[in-house]
């Protein structure tokens, strides 16, 4: 975090499956997201500048992927599961 403060989200992710966590180390900042969905967000990887972190969840029907990240923050929706995630990211001034 930029901040360097945790930051604690609700749980989401259905009734399946184990709850999971990482934190990153000073300097470290998510650079990648790679996941699947079907009816809603199934798997999530996350790549930083310095390893990964998962797969977390089952594999879905159509992967994406979010690169040129730089350590901004994520955004979503969900109901019971995860429906969208999304990503902030820092812009260089021209």
């Amino acid at each position: 975090m930029t901040d360097g403060n945790e930051h604690q989200c609700p749980r989401h992710g259905g009734t399946g499956g184990s709850e999971s966590s990482f934190k990153l180390e000073d300097g470290e900042f998510i650079s990648r997201i790679e996941g699947s969905n079907g009816d809603y967000v199934n798997t999530l990887t996350f790549f930083t500048n310095k390893g990964k972190y998962g797969p977390y969840g089952k594999k879905g029907h159509h992967p994406f992927e979010m690169g040129g990240l730089n350590g901004g923050g994520f955004f979503g929706r969900c109901g019971d599961c995860i429906n969208a995630i999304g990503a902030y990211t820092f812009v260089e001034k021209c």
